[in-house]
C-alpha cells in the first residue's frame, strides 16, 4: 500500500485503516510534511497493532524543527553515537571558537613603580646550576612592587558566585617553614571612563613557602566577581594592577628575598 496524500497522514480514520492494512505502508511523498511533530505519521498504533512505515524519498527538515530537549544552549554539534542514536555534544575547547586567554605575566614582563620596585634578578645562581632562572626579587623588609595592565576578556562571567583567582609561582631565596603575603591592587576603567581610578586591594593572607631549597612555591587567592564588578571589572575594561610583597600586612615572616617567576589572573567565563 502506498500513501501519496498528506491528508491521509493527518486523518485519524485513515491512519486506523493503514494500521489494519494487510501490507506494510510506504509513504511516497513527504514534501508536504513540514514538522517532525507529526505524531500521527511517526507513531501509528491502534489497539496494540504496529505497522512498519517507510518512505521512498528524503525527508526535508529545517534546523528549527530539530529538538534539543534538556540542552541549555551554546554551540554544539549532533553526533552519531554508534548505537543507533544521536546526541548533542560540545566541541573540544568549549564551543569551537576562539577563547581569549587569561592574563599571564612571567618575570621580565612587568613595569615598575617609581619607588620600591622588585627588580628582575637571577634566582639562586649558587644552587640552581643546570638552568638560569629569573624572577622578580621581593625584599623581606620593604613593600616592593611590580606593575602591568591587561584587558578583561569579552566573555567574562558576571555570575555572583564566580571568583577570579590570582596565581603566583615563586622560589624563596632561603627555603624555610615560613609564610609570605602578597597584595594584588587593581584599578579598572572602561571605554570613555577616566583612567585615574584609585587602587582596590586584594590580600592573599599568609601563604606557606616550600621548605625544600630551590623548589617552586605555588599559591593562589580569590575574590568574588561581584566585588570586582563593583570595582569596575566588566567585559573590555582595562585593568592596571600592582603586585606587592605585603610585608607591612603582618603575615609575612620569610627571611630574605622571594622571587616571583609568574603571575596569572584566572577569570571565569560564560
Amino acid at each position: 500500500m502506498t500513501v501519496t496524500e498528506n491528508d491521509i497522514i493527518t486523518n485519524a480514520a485513515a491512519i486506523a485503516s493503514l494500521v489494519n492494512a494487510a501490507d506494510d505502508v510506504t509513504i511516497a511523498d513527504l514534501d508536504a510534511v513540514t514538522s517532525l511533530a507529526s505524531d500521527n505519521l511517526l507513531h501509528c498504533s491502534v489497539s496494540g497493532v504496529d505497522k512498519n512505515i517507510t518512505r521512498d524519498n528524503a525527508l526535508k527538515i529545517e534546523g528549527t524543527e530539530v529538538l534539543s530537549t534538556g540542552e541549555a544552549g551554546g554551540t554544539k554539534f549532533l553526533r552519531e553515537d554508534g548505537d543507533g542514536t544521536c546526541s548533542w555534544q560540545t566541541p573540544a575547547g568549549g564551543g569551537g571558537g576562539y577563547t581569549e586567554p587569561d592574563p599571564y605575566f612571567s618575570s621580565g614582563n612587568f613595569d615598575y613603580p617609581s619607588a620600591n620596585a622588585a627588580p628582575r634578578e637571577v634566582i639562586n645562581s649558587a644552587t640552581i646550576t643546570n638552568v638560569t632562572l629569573y624572577g622578580q626579587a621581593f625584599d623581606d623588609t620593604t613593600d616592593e612592587s611590580i606593575e602591568n595592565s591587561f584587558k578583561i576578556p569579552s566573555d567574562i562571567s558576571t555570575t555572583g558566585a564566580d571568583t577570579v583567582t590570582f596565581k603566583v609561582v615563586g622560589i624563596a631565596e632561603t627555603a624555610a617553614a615560613s609564610d609570605v603575603e602578597f597584595r594584588f591592587s587593581h584599578s579598572a576603567s572602561g571605554s570613555s571612563d577616566s583612567a585615574d581610578v584609585a587602587f582596590t586591594n586584594e590580600d592573599s593572607g599568609a601563604k606557606a613557602v616550600d621548605t625544600t631549597q630551590d623548589d617552586n612555591t605555588y599559591f593562589e587567592w580569590t575574590e568574588t566577581i561581584t566585588n570586582l564588578t563593583a570595582a569596575g571589572w566588566e567585559a573590555g575594561s582595562m585593568v592596571k594592577f600592582r603586585l606587592t610583597r605585603y610585608i607591612t600586612g603582618g603575615n609575612d615572616d620569610l627571611t630574605d628575598d622571594f622571587y616571583v617567576r609568574s603571575l596569572e589572573i584566572s577569570i571565569p567565563r560564560d
